[in-house]
Order: C-alpha cells, then structure tokens, then sequence
C-alpha cells in the first residue's frame, strides 16, 4: 500500500513540475537562458550575456487588469521583459545562475499553484544599434 502512496506522490511532483512556468538546474550553472513566450517560439541567449536585471512591483492601485510585477533582463542584444506575479523567485534564479527557462501562460493560470511565480507575458525587444533609426 505504501508503494502506491509513494508512486502517487511521484506524479503530483511531476506534474507540479510540468504546470511549472519556470525551470531551474540543480547545481550546476547554466549556459543559456531560454524563453518561450508562446508554446511555438522559443529563443535563448548566453546567460554570460547578461548584463543587469531590475524587478519592478507595480502600485497597488494600479490597473487591476495588468500584471503586478515586471522583470526587465538585460542581455548585451535584446532586452526581455517578463509580466507576472511572483517574480522574486525568478530574480533570486538569475543571482544563482540557475535559471533554465520561463514559459508563458495564460493568465487563468495564474492562481495554478499559488506558491511558485507566474509569467503571463514575454516581450523581446532587441537592442539597435545607436546609429540605427
């Protein structure tokens, strides 16, 4: 009996996993930093690349519509914005050196698992050269 007990805890941690908008590595540093900001497009850049980081909480009377947080990542050819809630866990992630990859869902997922950061959105916006116009 408890070997069905422990099978089924097996699978609720897979699938917590699964339902997971953000991976880390375990221990080890990693490479490239991917982003999925639809379950079709998926881009990833040298986590060396990355130049700073700013996690903004916005005004509680703001919008109720938006997502309340923002995280800004800045790498050396694009900047990559991310809308979510719970985002200090993916700051903390990026200060490891343990970030793999975020995922976007939609936001009726957002209260999914109410413990672990959302993302609802992801913006890339590469970075021009200051002679381009």
């Amino acid at each position: 009996m408890s070997s069905l007990a422990e099978s089924l805890a097996q699978k609720r941690k897979e699938q917590a996993a699964e339902a997971c908008v953000v991976s880390a590595a375990s221990g080890q540093v990693v490479a490239f930093i991917e982003f999925w900001p639809t379950p079709h497009n998926r881009l990833g850049y040298g986590s060396s690349q990355l130049l700073d980081y700013q996690l903004l909480t916005r005004n509680p009377s703001h919008n109720p519509a938006e997502m309340p947080q923002v995280l800004t990542l800045g790498f050396a050819t694009a900047d990559v914005v991310l809308f979510g809630k719970r985002l200090e866990a993916v700051a903390d992630l990026l200060a490891e050196g343990q970030l793999k990859s975020v995922a976007a869902f939609p936001e009726r997922f957002a209260e999914l698992n109410p413990t672990k950061p959302f993302v609802a959105k992801i913006e890339i916006k590469p970075v021009r050269e200051q002679g381009e116009a």
